[in-house]
């Protein structure tokens, strides 16, 4: 309350090739449940993003395929920081991530901005559907990786 009324929901959606397909069917869903559940003070925010982060605008429908950035990344960091640059201080504000899971960049320093921020960041990780047992054969990765690096 010492922000005011409402809350800011910024919902950051995935937009990359590895998500495509994932949340497409689970979207629209989603983002009608949230607005259904929001309170009369609350506002929510999208931002479609891959390798770019755009607020989608009002014209633009809740689960629409409109984002036209290059899709071959996901820089869930720099949607993060875009977000939390384009918030009010003085409203109370929350960052819910949906995606598939794979960020292409690394997290570093986000949660010590947040936490000055006083913004939560939750995540809604939508993965592809898996029928029985599933037994990892082979594991590969870089030969270098920079501490706390992402990569797929």
């Amino acid at each position: 309350r010492a922000k005011g009324d409402g809350l800011d929901l910024w919902v950051l959606v995935d937009r990359s090739d590895s998500a495509k397909d994932v949340l497409s069917s689970k979207l629209r869903e989603w983002e009608m449940l949230l607005d259904k559940s929001k309170g009369a003070n609350d506002r929510l925010k999208f931002v479609d993003y891959a390798a770019e982060s755009v607020v989608r605008g009002a014209e633009i429908s809740a689960g629409s395929t409109d984002y036209e950035g290059p899709t071959n990344s996901t820089r869930t960091a720099s949607a993060i920081s875009f977000a939390l640059s384009q918030m009010e201080p003085d409203r109370a504000a929350r960052v819910l991530v949906v995606s598939d899971g794979f960020s292409t960049e690394p997290m570093e320093g986000l949660a010590e901005r947040m936490a000055q921020q006083e913004v939560s960041l939750d995540y809604r990780l939508a993965g592809m559907a898996v029928a029985g047992d599933v037994r990892v054969a082979w594991l590969g990765v870089p030969d270098r990786v920079l501490p706390r690096g992402g990569f797929v």
